[in-house]
């Protein structure tokens, strides 16, 4: 399923990996990405927004701490 939600605004002061997981957030609050499955590579997602590989690791890891994902070691 594609996102077809417009991105969350950008913030004044905002660093990018903050709104980058308020995009990521969005994708799975809309159903994107279903509870118990995988999302895409960090490499793959990186791609797809333009950013580096280390700003979606921060991205990813802010939603890791709110609850939104899991990581699972070993998973790929």
């Amino acid at each position: 399923m594609q996102n077809t939600a417009a991105p969350p605004p950008k913030v004044e002061g905002q660093s990018r990996y903050a709104w980058l997981a308020g995009m990521l957030r969005a994708r799975i609050t809309e159903g994107d990405w279903v509870p118990g499955a995988s999302i895409p590579a960090e490499t793959t997602l990186a791609k797809e927004h333009g950013v580096a590989l280390g700003t979606m690791r921060q991205a990813i890891a802010l939603l890791v701490t709110q609850g939104l994902l899991e990581r699972q070691h070993c998973r790929g």
